[in-house]
């Protein structure tokens, strides 16, 4: 009896250990599947928002390069022609920040605002027109108190030199508007990992690095708006980079963290998709899995301890008839 009921304890223990295993793996399963489908999503998110972005400074880029060869903007340049309201209305119509034209010695021709106007020699994007390429830069603008685009074209001469340059200037706010607070939280950080673009306002400006990682350069921003990044941990699962952040409630606390390359605006693109409903997916079947497993061995249990009850009754019956049978001869 005693062997009886250890074998039991053996064979229920042995049951609940396989339960457990088969659970592991289907959950296994379930987050992989589902945290692929995530990602597939998530990509298609960070592409979409990505063209977006791209999309919308990419009328800004045309307009600098159209402007460059606009007959009024080659005569400010060349007999001093006053084009201010030519760009105002440029301006007006494609809702660009700015539109200036600049000489090749860096000083302000004309603009379609007006403000302070610094001498352009040393920017990034001057220096490339002058060069005779279109330049492309972004910043936090002391001019406009806010993050801005630039995009420079050179203005050729009659000749060929570059005898000047028009700046469009992208209202970086204008375009984040449009798509603030959108799911999932996607943000576009720079060279110095510092986030320029973000569809959640606080992650503006968040950085996780101080440097640029390819020449030690310090950030085209003041220190005081630049912030340390929220705290996170990155791990790895069914092969995706997974975030635990402490990033407040727009942040989800766990999420797939996905990137994409946007040289042509020189910033990268990056999303963080909550994982959530994926781990709860796979606890679900998880679950169902260990359930179902447990009811059949529910089942084969009761049907193993009615064979056993029945064998013994039928056992028992046999030895009363048989000292019966011994008792009448």
């Amino acid at each position: 009896m005693i062997r009886t009921n250890q074998h039991r304890l053996t064979a229920f223990a042995a049951f609940l250990a396989f339960v457990g295993c088969v659970s592991v793996v289907v959950w296994m399963a379930g987050v992989r599947s589902a945290l692929d489908q995530i990602e597939r999503r998530g990509q298609s998110d960070l592409a979409l928002a990505s063209d977006r972005l791209t999309g919308e400074l990419q009328d800004f880029r045309n307009l600098a390069v159209l402007s460059a060869v606009h007959p009024d903007i080659k005569a400010a340049l060349v007999s001093g022609k006053d084009v201010t309201d030519t760009l105002i209305e440029m301006s007006y119509k494609t809702s660009a920040l700015n539109i200036v034209v600049i000489d090749k010695n860096g000083w302000e021709r004309a603009a379609a605002t007006e403000g302070a106007s610094p001498n352009h020699t040393g920017e990034v994007g001057f220096e490339r027109a002058m060069d005779g390429a279109l330049g492309v830069e972004h910043q936090l603008s002391t001019r406009y108190g806010q993050r801005i685009f630039i995009y420079t074209a050179p203005v050729f001469g009659d000749e060929g030199p570059v005898i000047g340059a028009v700046a469009v200037t992208v209202n970086v706010n204008a375009i984040e508007a449009n798509w603030r607070g959108d799911r999932p939280a996607v943000f576009f950080t720079d060279t110095f990992d510092v986030v320029f673009i973000a569809n959640r306002s606080e992650l503006v400006f968040r950085s996780r690095g101080m440097q640029s990682a390819d020449t030690g350069a310090l950030p085209p921003y003041p220190v005081g708006p630049t912030q340390p990044f929220f705290d996170f941990r990155s791990s790895y699962l069914a092969g995706h980079e997974i975030w635990n952040i402490d990033g407040g409630r727009y942040l989800p606390q766990r999420a797939m963290h996905l990137t994409l390359d946007l040289p042509v605006i020189g910033l990268t693109g990056e999303v963080l998709v909550d994982i959530a409903p994926a781990r709860q997916l796979a606890f679900l079947q998880a679950a169902i899995a260990a359930a179902t497993l447990l009811g059949f061995g529910a089942i084969l249990f009761l049907a193993t301890e009615r064979r056993r009850t029945l064998a013994e009754a039928n056992a028992l019956l046999e030895g009363r008839v048989a000292r019966r049978t011994a008792e009448l001869q």
